[in-house]
C-alpha cells in the first residue's frame, strides 16, 4: 500500500535537486496508480521525482 503525499510536503521527502522526474498522466486509476508507486518505492535509486496530473478524479485518487 502507498501513501499520498500531499504538495506542501514534497518538499520535505524529495531532494532538492532530483536527477530524474517521472510524470504520469491519469484520470479515475487508483489501483494502477497503487501499484505503480509501491513498485517505485522499491528502487533502490532514490533521488526522482514523481508527478501525477490527474485532473478531478472520481475514484478518490487524490485522497
Amino acid at each position: 500500500m502507498c501513501s499520498v503525499v500531499r504538495l506542501q510536503d514534497l518538499g520535505k521527502i524529495m531532494s532538492a535537486h532530483p536527477k530524474a522526474s517521472i510524470i504520469i498522466t491519469s484520470y479515475n486509476q487508483r489501483p494502477t496508480l497503487e501499484l505503480l508507486l509501491a513498485a517505485l518505492e522499491l528502487r533502490t535509486i532514490r533521488d526522482f521525482e514523481v508527478i501525477i496530473a490527474d485532473d478531478g478524479p472520481s475514484d478518490g485518487t487524490d485522497q
